[in-house]
């Protein structure tokens, strides 16, 4: 496992465990720490083939996922707390990940 995906991991883990506090399911909060890294790392057992099948079926999730966040931004009319530069770290950070794969 490499120092840049333990980083991930660990960003990951407090902003769901921050996501589920603040949304009044603390219990879940009380178990992302264990669960996750749980989850990681039996993921990272997996043979290559059925894990790039796994993150190849991602790809239309995650583009449906941005599709809908475009469509809820046109129908508010704003990006609600999102900033200009948010978005422009959002795609360079994006783009970096792409060229260096």
């Amino acid at each position: 496992v490499s120092t840049q995906s333990t980083g991930i991991l660990v960003q990951l883990v407090i902003l769901l465990m921050q996501l589920f506090y603040y949304t009044n399911r603390s219990l879940l909060a009380l178990l992302a720490p264990v669960v996750i890294p749980a989850l990681s790392l039996g993921l990272a057992k997996l043979p290559t083939e059925q894990l790039a099948v796994g993150l190849t079926a991602a790809i239309p999730l995650l583009a449906l996922s941005k599709l809908m966040q475009i469509k809820a931004n046109f129908q508010n009319g704003h990006t609600g707390q999102l900033s200009f530069i948010t978005s422009l770290m959002n795609v360079l950070g994006t783009m970096a990940r792409l060229f260096t794969v």
